[in-house]
């Protein structure tokens, strides 16, 4: 997940990357020749066969939910556009109007790990994913759920932050996403270490 571009008009997400879609293909293709190779010289039911399939059973694997997506917030035209190639590519788009709000989807594993995702929630219960997958990073997270907010035109932590007003932007976080205040704190004072470090053309 990396914010590619962000601006007051303009806010584009990316996901994924190229290569591991390629290495995933050449591999699944080169293995599926060495299965049907092995197979004619040795039989079906012989062990190098076995390995094989099973090392082609995990590449297409791979390569079938290896996506690479993009999500290109346009605040003048007031539509969000996004893509997801791959092996079953998808696109689309939606009025900002039908944008409720972004939202931080939790999950943890059985070891108490927390797993985060950012999606869209569009109403009647539905949501839209802005990344296929799910991560650790919860700052991440949190960056990308403040760019969609301030695209969108929504209160956000950035505009209370640049007036002064740090309580409201804890306050906000805890109420909109669900983040304990302590973390949102952290957050908040990594967020102004990093504006600090990039001096004062970093955009917010």
């Amino acid at each position: 997940m990396h914010i590619a571009e962000q601006s007051d008009d303009r806010l584009v997400v990316t996901h994924g990357a190229a290569w591991l879609l390629v290495a995933f293909g050449l591999t699944s293709a080169l293995l599926l020749w060495g299965l049907v190779f092995l197979a004619s010289r040795l039989g079906v039911d012989n062990e190098p066969v076995a390995y094989t399939a099973v090392f082609l059973a995990i590449c297409l694997y791979g390569l079938f939910n290896t996506r690479l997506t993009r999500f290109e917030f346009d605040r003048p035209a007031g539509v969000l556009r996004w893509r997801r190639r791959g092996v079953v590519p998808a696109s689309g788009e939606v009025p900002f109007g039908a944008i409720d709000r972004p939202v931080l989807e939790a999950r943890t594993d059985r070891k108490g790990t927390a797993y985060y995702r950012v999606a869209l929630a569009l109403g009647r219960d539905q949501a839209l994913p802005v990344v296929p997958g799910r991560t650790r990073d919860l700052f991440a997270c949190l960056d990308l759920l403040d760019g969609v907010s301030r695209i969108l035109g929504q209160p956000n932590l950035a505009d209370l932050v640049a007036a002064g007003q740090d309580g409201e932007a804890v306050r906000l976080a805890e109420n909109r996403y669900g983040i304990p205040r302590e973390r949102v704190e952290t957050y908040l004072e990594r967020r102004a270490r990093r504006r600090a470090a990039a001096g004062p053309s970093c955009a917010v």
